[in-house]
């Protein structure tokens, strides 16, 4: 690079410039947004402010955007694998990928850059000026920083890449010359206008690129997310950078800025007293933003005015998709009252602007806008685009605007317990939406990553029994029609086997556990289990009482039913050493929906549906226990059509306390039903970590928009959702749609597939 920003030194995250400037450089860690709360996006907004109110020096901001690559891919998959499953997985993830990477994802890094030193007369300019000075200044700025941002110093590596990227290189050095041609080359330029465009030739790579300056504002904003200019180059179908360049004003002097500019507009008034028309509004509107400056800045003495000067970048090897990629950026912002030049002449500033540690270029400044901390934090800068966890499981693809423009999304199931979060996951989703598809390859890919997965399999093809077939790993399917015993007696030890025991039977007997009856049944099951007897052996003692022989009575009949055996019968087998453990159980049959919450139609429950609801709760019970017992190893815990659990205290109140128990455990609970009020529970609802919903219809989206946490209006589209399409608020509460992709294995994708997504 040829002038000032030419590059003469890098040592550790320190940048020296040639006009003697010397900056600081750190990458920001997508953990920075990782405490979302309530699903909005609040929690960024005061992030971003914290950290725009500590710059008090000249500071650039980039976001640099590149293709996922199948390197960077991997390594995301395979970020917090244990060794010892990390080459099978990677294999399976690669695979899986495969989906993603034909869509071509764009991935984006940010970065701050401080000015430490101010550009220095050449004569006085050393590049090992005031060393003790400079890292005091370093680690100023880092403490100051780090408030509001998690960062990570740059390395000269990383330095020197994103230097070299201005060429098109992968430089570990300065670089030498860049020529660079606005408007091509004489014989290629046809008019003025081709000096909006520059040619850029570095050895042997030559390609074309643009600048377009953020040129006005709208006035005010309507939401933080229709303000979020930043993100705008994620919905054009290319990569696009852009780069921001932050100078600070003192609060003090802002405000005195501001009363002088209102005095000036102020007297512009007395110009149209006699004028029918009176003044015109656009006076009326910058005296009252001059006033809400003013407020603000009183307000926040602490805190700075910014002037903010902003451009993306695109490049490309034709000039005509440079231009196609502005369109779409245009499209998209000018509707909400932005402004994109881009200007005739200056495009060579645009190469500069992206250079890792500069002062703001000369057209740059040409464009400034004055802004406050919370405005320019209602843009989201530096916020990660897109939905996920950033690593995990490659399960699809987040469609942001122009079609084609699309992030990765990764799910990592043990990335809530591990950063002291809920890892529980709610799903919700008509028949053929691609609720059960989504499911099952979350189970197999936390299967290939060493977790354990505990669930009960109630369909008669045995779609989940299928998946013990291609996992890989050691698998146990419990029939639950071939005389295989749970007992919680004999089961579990002590007070966990007695709670268990007492609220099965209570669902049998159909008496309130708090109730007179309820009692009396929780004192048999403590007596029996005394006496080292099992769940059979209560009714025998009941018939003793002559106050609870009505409850002998009707468990007996209970009991009597074919499926009943598993509540009495002795375990043969372990359920704590494997890794897929399956409960089959294709004749079991539930009371519908209804008739859990309506007393009308409780009494017309056939005992074949009561003797159902026990069994679910009981594997339900069993699974929680054998997947919380191991603690090294993260568990999961799927529940399928919640409803059955969620319709009762006694199944709710288990699975409040599996999803509070799950992060001290190292486990998480998946839950699924077709309805989002199937949850039940606001309680259980704001434990969930992730929450997912696939298509469902008009009447559900009430709650859907509850559980999602954003305004009902904008899951208009949820109704007509294609198959395998869903929205997803993920653990920093981050809400987008997002494409399922299909498995890469046709032996797996067969496995999955008992609800096609398509061919």
């Amino acid at each position: 690079m040829i002038g000032p920003a030419r590059l003469m030194q890098v040592k550790a995250n320190l940048i020296w410039r040639a006009d003697g400037s010397i900056w600081a450089g750190w990458k920001v860690l997508e953990e920075t947004f990782s405490q979302a709360i309530d699903g909005d996006e609040s929690q960024q907004l005061r992030t971003l402010r914290a950290f725009l109110a500590t710059i008090d020096t000249p500071t650039q901001l980039l976001g640099i955007a590149n293709r996922v690559s199948t390197r960077d891919l991997a390594e995301r998959c395979v970020t917090g694998v244990n060794e010892a499953h990390r080459d099978r997985w990677r294999r399976m993830a690669i695979a899986d990928a495969g989906w993603i990477m034909a869509k071509r994802p764009i991935v984006r890094s940010s970065y701050v850059f401080a000015q430490i030193q101010s550009p220095q007369p050449l004569a006085q300019f050393r590049v090992t000026t005031n060393p003790k000075r400079v890292s005091q200044e370093l680690k100023t700025l880092y403490q100051r920083m780090a408030i509001g941002l998690a960062i990570a110093p740059l390395t000269p590596p990383e330095i020197y890449a994103l230097e070299g990227r201005v060429a098109g290189i992968n430089a570990t050095a300065p670089l030498g010359e860049i020529r660079a041609f606005e408007g091509g080359q004489p014989h290629e330029r046809v008019g003025l206008q081709d000096r909006q465009i520059v040619k850029i030739q570095h050895n042997n790579n030559v390609f074309w690129q643009a600048t377009g300056m953020l040129s006005f504002m709208p006035a005010q904003f309507l939401s933080p997310g229709l303000a979020a200019w930043f993100q705008a180059a994620d919905t054009v179908n290319h990569p696009m950078d852009w780069a921001a360049f932050i100078t600070p004003i003192p609060n003090a002097q802002a405000r005195h800025r501001c009363a002088q500019q209102r005095r000036q507009l102020a007297g512009q008034e007395d110009e149209y007293a006699g004028d029918p028309a009176g003044a015109p509004p656009e006076l009326q509107a910058a005296l009252e933003a001059l006033d809400r400056e003013q407020r603000e800045l009183q307000a926040n003495p602490s805190e700075p005015a910014l002037l903010l000067s902003m451009g993306w970048t695109v490049r490309h090897a034709q000039p005509g998709e440079v231009l196609a990629a502005f369109d779409q950026l245009k499209a998209n912002l000018e509707p909400q009252g932005f402004g994109i030049d881009r200007p005739t002449g200056g495009q060579l500033d645009g190469l500069v602007s992206l250079c890792p540690g500069v002062r703001e270029p000369i057209t740059f400044g040409h464009y400034t806008q004055h802004l406050l901390p919370p405005d320019i934090a209602a843009g989201l800068p530096l916020s990660p685009v897109g939905v996920g966890d950033g690593q995990g499981i490659p399960i699809g693809i987040a469609p942001r605007g122009y079609q084609g423009a699309c992030t990765a999304v990764f799910l990592d199931p043990s990335l809530g317990p591990a950063t002291n979060r809920s890892g529980s996951l709610a799903v919700f989703g008509a028949l053929g939406s691609g609720k059960s598809y989504f499911i099952k390859r979350m189970i197999l890919g936390s299967l290939a990553r060493g977790h354990r997965v505990s669930v009960l399999d109630r369909t008669i093809h045995g779609e989940y029994v299928q998946l013990a077939g291609v996992s890989g790993v050691s698998t146990r399917v419990v029939s639950l029609e071939e005389d295989q015993g749970l007992d919680p007696l004999r089961c579990l030890p002590g007070p966990a086997g007695e709670e268990l025991a007492t609220a099965v039977l209570s669902i049998i007997a159909r008496v309130p556990p708090a109730e007179a009856d309820g009692i009396r049944l929780a004192h048999a099951v403590h007596q029996v289990a005394l006496q080292g007897g099992g769940l059979g052996d209560v009714p025998t003692y009941l018939a003793h009482d002559s106050e609870t022989v009505h409850l002998a009575q009707r468990i007996d009949v209970m009991l009597r039913q074919p499926l009943a055996k598993v509540l009495v019968g002795t375990p043969d087998v372990s359920l704590n050493d494997v890794d897929y453990l399956c409960f089959h159980a294709p004749g079991l049959s539930l009371p519908d929906h209804d008739s859990t919450i309506h007393a009308h139609l409780a009494q017309e429950v056939l005992p074949a549906q009561i003797i159902g609801r026990a069994v679910v709760h009981l594997v339900t019970a069993m699974s929680h226990y054998a997947i919380m017992r191991n603690r090294e190893r993260f568990g999961v815990h799927v529940v399928d059509e919640a409803w059955a659990l969620t319709s009762s205290p006694a199944g709710l109140a288990m699975l409040l306390d599996a999803v509070r128990d799950g992060r001290k455990h190292n486990a998480a609970l998946w839950l699924l039903s077709q309805d989002p009020a199937d949850i039940g529970d606001d309680a259980l609802a704001r434990l969930m970590g992730t929450r997912v919903v696939f298509r469902c219809d008009e009447g559900a989206l009430d709650k859907a928009s509850d559980l999602l946490a954003i305004p009902r209006s904008q899951l208009a589209d949820i109704p007509d959702l294609p198959t395998g399409s869903c929205v997803i608020r993920d653990l920093s509460g981050r809400v987008s749609r997002v494409d399922i992709g299909r498995a890469g294995d046709p032996a797996i994708h067969r496995a999955l597939n008992t609800t096609p997504l398509g061919e």
